[in-house]
């Protein structure tokens, strides 16, 4: 299941120190330029859904809506936004959530 290989693909992006949680490191990590991703779980705020998208749109870093569990996965639970520092991993995750067939390795399982 792709949300399960997203998932597994964030906890490898925490674990590695290229995903920074919570608001303050979120927006710290915009302003610096240093964030490729930004994610936002479902169950945010209004408040802290729309100061992600206009810090987003401002500095043309894409913004992804996650599934409720991506906290728990990446090891921060009660967490509802994350910044991802590094471009593979960026664009792998964005890969796995635009795309639900595609694979993580990019080969084909029968």
């Amino acid at each position: 299941m792709t949300q399960s290989k997203f998932l597994s693909l964030h906890g490898l992006c925490a674990k590695a120190g290229k995903c920074l949680a919570g608001e303050t490191a979120c927006f710290s990590a915009l302003r610096a330029g240093t964030a490729k991703l930004v994610l936002l779980l479902s169950d945010a705020s209004e408040n802290t859904k729309k100061r992600a998208a206009d810090g987003c749109a401002y500095r043309g870093v894409p913004l992804l809506l996650c599934p409720q569990d991506t906290d728990c996965a990446a090891g921060k639970p009660g967490r509802k936004l994350f910044a991802v520092t590094d471009a593979n991993f960026a664009e792998k995750l964005q890969q796995l959530l635009a795309n639900p067939s595609n694979d993580i390795g990019g080969a084909a399982h029968e």
